[in-house]
């Protein structure tokens, strides 16, 4: 074991370290040529990274519209599908069971109301009639008195 010890630890030839603040303000070392050789090779294919690159890079500088003919037949299609989910009555049981019953009681609220206008006319019916009837007994009963009246007053003459 004479020979140096292989290891993955390159070393650079100087050890250069700033005593004073960089002047451009960065806190890091600059860099050297040296180290950029003694780096280690990337592990991944150059053509996969250069791949992946020109795939961002076509998706945001050639987005081309899909051909107008196959986008209006999409929006064709999507307008007929909400037009459709708008014009279905779209009821379920319990608002169509709401229906019903205020169906009902708006029936029943009619019924009510036509039966009470009978009602009213019935009782205001009755109430001419009445009135007419004891018209004509007060009628009768002022025809007798004037007339008892007149003969009492023409009885006194008499005697």
């Amino acid at each position: 074991m004479d020979g140096p010890i292989a290891s993955a630890v390159v070393l650079p030839d100087e050890l250069s370290l700033p005593a004073s603040p960089p002047a451009n303000g960065h806190k890091r070392r600059q860099e050297s040529l040296s180290e950029d050789t003694s780096k280690r090779p990337r592990l991944e294919n150059d053509t996969a990274i250069q791949e992946r690159r020109e795939s961002t890079t076509k998706d945001t500088k050639d987005d081309k519209p899909a051909p107008v003919r196959r986008e209006r037949g999409r929006e064709r299609r999507l307008f007929g599908a909400a037009l459709g989910a708008l014009s279905q009555n779209s009821a379920t049981t319990g608002q169509k069971r709401r229906a019903e019953i205020e169906k009902r009681q708006l029936a029943q609220r009619k019924q009510d109301d036509q039966e009470s206008e009978q009602r009213k006319t019935e009782r205001a019916a009755r109430r001419k009639e009445q009135r007419w009837k004891e018209h004509k007994l007060l009628e009768r009963d002022m025809v007798c008195l004037d007339s008892l009246h007149l003969t009492l007053w023409m009885g006194a003459y008499d005697s």
